[in-house]
């Protein structure tokens, strides 16, 4: 049995970004990647932005939190919170 790898949510306010959404998660997934190269596992899973309310969320897999927030920082979005989540996919759940 593997150990699960602990997931976060991530949250920006008031329009973090005026780029493509494409574009935000290249630079947080090549951020990722790239702490991961360095030795902090750290992984990408989703980015889901609501406009009208000004909010973008990402869930990532990570050894804590702060390696999240580094990932993030390095990205050029430094996140403002920063929650321990769990991750259900709904594909394989009974």
């Amino acid at each position: 049995m593997t150990v699960p790898v602990p997931c976060y949510l991530v949250e920006w306010y008031h329009s973090v970004t005026d780029e493509p959404l494409d574009d935000t998660a290249a630079r947080l997934k090549d951020s990722a990647v790239s702490m991961s190269a360095q030795g902090s596992r750290v992984q990408l899973l989703n980015l889901l932005s609501v406009p009208t309310d000004e909010v973008l969320f990402a869930v990532f897999t990570a050894d804590s939190a702060s390696t999240v927030a580094q990932t993030c920082d390095r990205a050029g979005f430094p996140p403002q919170r920063v929650s321990t989540a769990t991750e259900v996919d709904v594909l394989r759940a009974p």
